[in-house]
């Protein structure tokens, strides 16, 4: 069976099986997967998440006085730079996604290199990690 180099973060290099490449996805599962990252990048690129008008559009447009003006200006440049950096890290994980849709790699865990549940993969089709990685990784967050 032959041995496939992939590449893991921080610049190591594993090895896997033909075997292990996300072939324990059926066909469906993969084209569902797909479709849903591909959905979410067009919805996260064109500006809007799930159709909805940005919630930073909404802050109050007739501020009772000057100090509310200025608040409300800041909550608005706040929030929105906000958005822009969680919009900008869910489109990197989404296209990295996709990627290892086309290469073979998806489904499979970046650190451990075990498959994730398909389970996980649905909830959250860009996830990068299996469930005891992702836990592990928190716990040494939380630190």
């Amino acid at each position: 069976m032959p041995v496939w180099r992939y590449s893991l973060p921080g610049n190591r290099v594993g090895c896997m099986r033909r075997s292990q490449t996300g072939h324990h996805l059926s066909h469906e599962c993969l084209d569902a997967c797909r479709f849903k990252l591909t959905a979410v990048l067009a919805r996260l690129t064109t500006g809007t998440l799930n159709g909805e008008v940005p919630a930073v559009r909404r802050v109050a447009e007739a501020p009772v006085g000057e100090s509310t003006i200025e608040l409300a200006l800041f909550c608005r440049r706040y929030l929105a730079a906000n958005r822009m950096e969680w919009s900008s890290f869910l489109i990197r994980q989404v296209s990295a996604a996709l990627e290892r849709v086309d290469n073979g790699g998806y489904g499979l865990c970046l650190q451990c290199g075990e498959p994730i549940s398909a389970t996980r993969l649905t909830a959250l089709p860009w996830v990068e990690l299996c469930t005891g990685c992702q836990e592990g990784k928190s716990e040494h967050s939380a630190m």
